[in-house]
């Protein structure tokens, strides 16, 4: 048994969606999450419990990730500023298993800018 005041009673609903409104809304919304999660995920990786992202200092992918397996460095086109300009970066290579995907570390003037996948 449901009670009602009588200002519920006066209410009327707004105008109904139809199911392709909602479906609509739905598919946008998961596209946006999924083009967030894969931005999110381009330049970021997990050592342990922690993450590494663009923006990082040096001393941070150390103390969160430890040494790499290998370094080196060679010439990357980056973006800095408002342009793009071919720079020498240092790569930093990490590999969590023998299962996982190898994650390259891109640094530049001691800061994380990028990080890709490798090889497995």
């Amino acid at each position: 048994m449901s009670i009602r005041t009588a200002k519920q009673s006066q209410i009327s609903p707004g105008p109904a969606f139809s199911n392709r409104h909602v479906w609509l809304v739905a598919c946008g919304l998961g596209l946006v999450g999924l083009l967030l999660s894969a931005s999110i995920s381009a330049d970021s990786f997990r050592c342990g419990r922690q993450v590494v992202r663009s923006g990082d200092s040096q001393s941070q992918l150390l103390s969160t990730c430890g040494e790499p397996q290998r370094r080196d460095s060679a010439q990357e086109a980056l973006w800095i500023g408002s342009s793009q300009k071919t720079v020498k970066v240092h790569r930093w290579y990490y590999k969590n298993s023998g299962r996982s995907l190898e994650r390259v570390v891109l640094l530049y003037q001691g800061e994380v800018v990028a990080v890709r996948s490798g090889k497995r």
